[in-house]
């Protein structure tokens, strides 16, 4: 079934075949008579707050149509799926404004361990404001689906925003690597409040991708520090590489390593000065068939957060602090290959940026960053590091680009030249590379 053809009058019907809470709360007004959803509305609709059983997903038209487009995989025993992934794909359907199909998708979530069908779950964004209060889980051997619903806050210009209420529906396969095959995630609009035209409610995309294992699963944060007389510091990390966490002078051994779009935590005393920088990957360290690590990769993401101010974060109170791809004005992007020809492979990254001195390559490369590597055929990503995209007075994102060689004789076989369509926190984007021409 095609989600672009149901029309929005069609969906209007599947709220005549549910029944509805008494707790649901409708943005549209009191003119909803029997629609107290708002679909199709430009705002209103439900809250976080609407999806606590797995039947509150079920009873909501938008779910009802997403799985109409969608496997779901039904049962009490499903695997566990417990674990950090960064997932790559296209979009299957979309009625979602300026999503089209066969775009490219890349995402990076975390899954805890299932108990008794309740799920902890985090998608990576920076946008994202409120978390599901809880998420669920279905499904039998290898075979999952799991229900979440978040709310992220998009600012605006004027000091406006937009808020929408967002469901997942994510189903897949477990496969014996621990990644995630055969996944399908499917996401509806259930809630806008603020200028959020041109999306409506009931705006929904099916999404098909595959998804590997980064590491450990969602880290269960405290709401408050073990120690009152203490700040507990929460680090959401969005990038696609691991970052240490310095406190006060430099050359100060880091406080905390947090993992790829992970989050970590720890207590120090208020008014503490904040700074991160990333731990570049290493040659070895990607899928295919890279050697042993021998050398880091790309650049070295460095930020400062300064002092947290204790008057507005005094003993006993908590502070989230966001680490992602743009630092300051500047953005960084990273580079996912798949080499999906024949021969092994090797990148320059950003070559013939004349203001990039740091990168000291010779013509025929001119100014560019060699990854080091060589790529083997693969159809799982490479991961080659972070690189400058959009930072004043050194590059602009219509600059940025790669350029692919043949590792036997280095005879040049595809090139992407910027602007990148990289996704907002990791700032990844990825690449399909045919091979030799």
């Amino acid at each position: 079934m095609n989600l672009a053809n149901l029309g929005r009058a069609v969906v209007l019907i599947l709220v005549l075949f549910v029944s509805f809470s008494s707790g649901c709360k409708s943005g549209g007004g009191s003119d909803d008579g029997g629609n107290p959803f708002g679909l199709g509305k430009a705002t209103g609709g439900v809250f976080v707050v609407d999806f606590q059983t797995l039947q509150d997903f079920l009873d909501h038209p938008t779910v009802q149509l997403i799985l109409a487009n969608m496997p779901r995989h039904l049962g009490n025993t499903p695997p566990n799926v417990e674990g950090t992934y960064e997932a790559w794909g296209e979009v299957a359907d979309s009625t979602i404004p300026g999503s089209e199909i066969a775009d490219k998708i890349t995402a990076q979530f975390c899954f805890g361990t299932p108990a008794g069908g309740v799920i902890d779950v985090r998608i990576s964004r920076p946008t994202i404001a409120e978390r599901a209060l809880a998420s669920f889980i279905e499904g039998n051997g290898n075979a999952f689906t799991i229900f979440t619903v978040f709310r992220s806050v998009f600012p605006l210009a004027g000091g406006e925003a937009c808020d929408v209420i967002e469901v997942n529906v994510i189903s897949g396969q477990l496969g014996a690597d621990g990644g995630l095959r055969d996944l399908v995630i499917g996401i509806g609009i259930v809630g806008l409040t603020g200028d959020c035209a041109p999306l409506l409610i009931d705006d929904a995309e099916i999404r098909e991708l595959t998804a590997l294992r980064l590491g450990p699963g969602c880290v269960d944060v405290p709401a408050e520090p073990n120690d009152a007389d203490r700040v507990l510091v929460v680090v959401d990390n969005f990038l696609l590489s691991d970052v240490e966490l310095f406190e006060g002078a430099g050359g100060a051994a880091p406080v905390l390593e947090v993992g790829a779009a992970s989050s970590g935590f720890f207590e120090t005393l208020p008014g503490p000065r904040l700074s991160f920088e990333s731990i570049r990957p290493v040659v070895g360290g990607g899928g295919g068939g890279l050697g042993a690590g021998l050398a880091e990769m790309g650049e070295i993401l460095t930020g400062s957060f300064g002092t947290i101010d204790p008057k507005s974060f005094p003993a006993g109170s908590t502070v989230v602090v966001q680490v992602d791809n743009l630092i300051g004005n500047d953005f960084y992007f990273a580079p996912r290959p798949r080499n999906l020809g024949a021969d092994d492979l090797y990148a320059v990254v950003n070559s013939s940026v004349a203001s990039l001195d740091f990168f000291p390559y010779e013509p025929p490369f001119g100014s560019g960053l060699d990854c080091g590597c060589v790529m083997a055929p693969s159809t799982i990503p490479y991961d080659i590091g972070y690189y400058s995209y959009h930072v004043e007075g050194t590059i602009q994102a219509s600059q940025a680009n790669l350029r692919f060689f043949r590792e036997s004789d280095n005879a040049p076989v595809a090139s992407f030249i910027g602007p990148f369509d990289i996704d907002a926190g990791a700032g990844t984007v990825v690449l399909d590379v045919g091979g030799a021409r």
